[in-house]
């Protein structure tokens, strides 16, 4: 620990928390082990990963890691919650941001706000379902009804691309040990680089109920990107509407997967929680 002090603000959106910092700030330090360090809840601030961020140029550029330091190429929270940094911080009247990430230019618009809080649109890209988008091993041409196995109990996983690598398997409640299967199924050696897992839970077909496993983080209490692979599976599937509501533990997020254009849309919450420093 040195004395060098790291400006910092805690955000979120669904209870799914990062940690912003200025990409400025950190350019000469190592990344990954800055962002095991702040995320951890024992010896840091605590959250679900770090997010850098450059407010210099549009489209302003983020970079997303994880809580064990692994870096993610797309975060539809994230996303939201960089919108809200720009316009408190750097662009106060400004609502409209299109946001670099690793997975392309998106665009974003604060449709209210308020002190600290604020409800954001954001356009996070059209579905892949790909082999090659989700880094499935093997040689089906779609990621669509794989067979995963759990001790001796098989599961149907639909998996697409949103960005990142999404596993999505419809169950009928939530009352069994799904953070363990989670847990493995990230970790199958079916993915190349792992795979964020959801179990989906359809209401009706303008309302479904999700769990989470996130490569990287573990269990949060919001996806962004995930609710949209949920959605849009459900979609593929004949389960939901192109129009739902996503209904994770940290809030509820609206989507809209528009088929002339192929995008998906989402509207949700983004707050500041705290300001500070981090000494690194």
């Amino acid at each position: 620990m040195s004395n060098i002090k790291l400006p910092f603000v805690k955000m979120e959106g669904l209870s799914n928390s990062y940690i912003f910092v200025q990409a400025d700030r950190v350019r000469k330090y190592n990344l990954p082990k800055i962002a095991r360090h702040i995320s951890s809840r024992d010896y840091g601030i605590g959250a679900d990963g770090l997010i850098t961020i450059a407010p210099d140029k549009s489209p302003f550029l983020i970079r997303i890691f994880n809580r064990d330091g692994s870096e993610a190429q797309m975060c539809g929270n994230g996303i939201r919650q960089a919108a809200l940094y720009l316009k408190k911080y750097h662009f106060k009247n400004r609502t409209k941001f299109d946001i670099a990430t690793g997975a392309g230019v998106f665009s974003t618009e604060i449709l209210f706000s308020q002190n600290n809080q604020s409800r954001v649109l954001a356009s996070i890209g059209a579905p892949d379902f790909t082999r090659d988008a989700v880094g499935l091993r093997g040689v089906r041409k779609l990621a669509f009804g794989i067979k995963l196995n759990y001790r001796g109990q098989e599961f149907i996983a639909d998996c697409v691309s949103v960005g990142n690598p999404h596993a999505v398997i419809k169950v009928d409640n939530f009352d069994f040990p799904w953070v363990e299967i989670g847990r493995a199924f990230s970790n199958h050696k079916m993915f190349k680089d792992g795979v964020n897992v959801h179990f989906l839970k359809i209401d009706k077909p303008s309302r479904y109920a999700m769990r989470i496993f996130e490569r990287g983080s573990g269990t949060t209490l919001g996806c962004g990107s995930g609710a949209a692979a949920c959605l849009v599976v459900g979609v593929m599937r004949g389960w939901l509407n192109t129009k739902a509501t996503a209904e994770m533990p940290g809030g509820n997020l609206q989507l809209h997967w528009d088929f002339d254009s192929g995008q998906i849309v989402q509207t949700g919450p983004a707050n500041i929680i705290c300001e500070g420093e981090y000494y690194i």
